[in-house]
């Protein structure tokens, strides 16, 4: 167990040690520790093999490894053209970006994903160079608290049929996002 407790360790402090300054730097954090194939994932499959008196214990670590993982997000200003929303997705293998306030880029006032410009743009076979993510973002966004447990977390996507939860602190400052996939990794 100490074991498995160390490689927590040391992960969590490579993890605080990493640094973000350009939006592609987000999608290879993201690949590197929550990707299935990441270290978070093979943490996930090593806890398959350990001993049931300590699995509450290991398994209270990796959730909090878990969640701080989740908390590099990639966002856009409402203002943002929709073709350069489109075109950041697709650099970054993502189907989603939480639109913030232009004067504060950790307040979220919308999510746009890949199906709005779909549906809102393409399907109406309108310019997406002539809108913004503000034009076509959902704005009622369902929140999560970082605290909330993962099967809160799935009966809330399952309500409002959601494929995401954008997670805000107390203060409603955007504390990260988690996806149905990261859930389902659990």
């Amino acid at each position: 167990m100490n074991e498995m407790l160390e490689k927590i360790k040391a992960l969590k402090a490579e993890i605080e040690q990493a640094s973000v300054s350009a939006k592609e730097e987000v999608e290879e954090l993201r690949i590197k520790y929550i990707s299935k194939k990441g270290l978070v994932g093979q943490l996930f499959n090593e806890f398959k093999d350990v001993p049931a008196e300590i699995k509450k214990e290991v398994g209270q670590a990796i959730n909090e490894l878990k969640e701080f993982a989740t908390t590099l997000v990639a966002v856009v200003e409402p203002e943002t053209p929709a073709r350069l929303v489109a075109q950041l997705m697709r650099r970054h293998h993502i189907g989603a970006l939480v639109v913030v306030e232009a004067g504060d880029k950790n307040k979220p006032v919308g999510i746009v994903t890949d199906r709005d410009l779909v549906l809102e743009l393409m399907a109406e076979g309108l310019d997406p160079a002539v809108f913004t993510a503000g034009d076509i973002m959902s704005v009622d966004l369902v929140k999560a608290h970082p605290d909330m447990d993962a099967m809160d977390a799935v009966q809330l996507m399952r309500k409002y049929r959601l494929r995401r939860l954008v997670i805000t602190d107390d203060a409603g400052l955007l504390a990260g996002i988690v996806t149905i996939e990261d859930v389902l990794a659990l």
